[in-house]
């Protein structure tokens, strides 16, 4: 994913009536929560799973273009409307791309599932339209769009149709819709005092009607709260969590209610001591640019078969990504993704997945000309990618990784 650093800082507004605690939500608002009968969700840790990525740490160079195949092209059609900015997060659907830039504040594209431009929502503030996003989620199974602004979630037709809005009684920073209701990401207890004991628990389950089920993973403060703008990753039914410099990966289980902690990374040779992230914001960024440390902002990636893990280092001014094969446990990464441009365009850290495939984000440049004659790439799309213009819109490359 294309993150931008960012200390996040959750402004949560007044509204209406408040109750004796200065809630920014009226009593009856917090009423509709049922806290009372909200439950703890256990956290299971007896199938981790240790991820050693200390042999990929450095300046790695790995032999990515082997292992690439079934790579499709999807350029996103580019019109004065559709016109994309920097890229938070990317969902594909069975018909549809959503794209949440950084238009104007935040704000989503919707291109058909072969390009096409469908609409952009609107910016404003009239029903339907928008100001500045935090998330946005697709509900597979009534295909709506849902997009939050906060302290509302507005509901949208898979093409952008605008249907109503909830408020919520809560704040939270991602989210995701499950079969019977939603799970929501925040980074703290601040702003959501008034949910008391359950207060300090980043993971939010409701129902469909947003009473709080079970809440789990508790807040750890840390002063140099900086991240990407996802820390959780749904495909297939797959849920993963994560969380900033925290090297365990927990994926959801909806039918138990509780966090499974599958994956921890262990890349302890570099990692940034703990007592950087005390630090505040600029004064970490300082610490970790000048010395030769790894740190974890929560990004991660999985397919059907394959795992994506992501660490950072300021000092070097890279990433590092390291690919691991679910079945085998095969692990295959490092800084520098070696590749023949001659086959395939440098697609090595992809921004999302869709099913069984990753989902990287190329923009258009004159050594796309050298994808001719590859062997990865059918005529389309070999045609297609010759057509584009380096002022276009980027290009979505979806790929599968076959590793042994």
């Amino acid at each position: 994913m294309l993150f931008l650093f960012a200390i996040l800082i959750v402004c949560f507004c007044g509204c209406k009536e408040r109750n004796n605690n200065d809630s920014a939500y009226t009593q009856h608002e917090i009423e509709t929560l049922h806290l009372e009968n909200t439950k703890l969700m256990p956290i299971v840790s007896d199938s981790i799973v240790t991820v050693d990525l200390n042999p990929f740490l450095g300046n790695k160079m790995f032999d990515f273009g082997n292992l690439v195949k079934n790579v499709s092209i999807v350029p996103l059609e580019t019109t004065d409307k559709s016109l994309i900015s920097n890229i938070y997060k990317i969902i594909v659907s069975e018909n549809h791309i959503y794209v949440f830039d950084d238009f104007k504040g935040g704000g989503v594209a919707i291109f058909s599932r072969s390009g096409t431009f469908v609409k952009r929502l609107s910016h404003g503030g009239g029903p339907g339209e928008i100001t500045m996003l935090h998330d946005i989620a697709y509900d597979r199974n009534t295909r709506r769009l849902l997009v939050y602004q906060h302290p509302f979630l507005l509901f949208y037709t898979s093409t952008g149709d605008y249907i109503e809005q909830v408020k919520l009684p809560f704040g939270f920073y991602n989210f995701i819709v499950l079969p019977t209701g939603y799970l929501f990401k925040t980074l703290d207890g601040y702003g959501n005092e008034h949910l008391r004991d359950k207060k300090n628990f980043t993971v939010l389950v409701t129902n469909k009607d947003f009473a709080l089920e079970c809440v789990g993973l508790p807040t750890v403060h840390m002063e140099a709260n900086y991240g990407g703008y996802s820390y959780l990753y749904e495909n297939e039914g797959c849920i993963g969590i994560t969380n900033n410099n925290n090297d365990t990966i927990f994926h959801y289980n909806d039918s138990l209610h509780r966090l499974d902690a599958i994956y921890v990374m262990d890349y302890k040779d570099k990692k940034a001591p703990m007592n950087y992230w005390n630090l505040q914001g600029r004064d970490f960024s300082m610490k970790v640019s000048q010395n030769d440390y790894y740190y974890y902002i929560g990004e991660y990636l999985e397919t059907t078969s394959c795992q994506a893990f992501f660490l950072r280092n300021d000092y070097r001014r890279m990433r590092t990504v390291v690919y691991r094969n679910k079945n085998t446990g095969k692990l295959v990464g490092g800084s520098e993704a070696h590749f023949n441009p001659r086959e395939i365009p440098a697609i090595a850290f992809p921004t999302g997945t869709y099913k069984d495939y990753f989902v990287s984000v190329h923009y258009p440049n004159r050594s796309d000309s050298l994808l001719l004659n590859s062997s990865k790439l059918t005529l389309k799309d070999k045609k297609m990618m010759l057509k584009l213009k380096e002022d276009d819109n980027p290009v979505l490359v979806l790929f599968q990784i076959e590793m042994p």
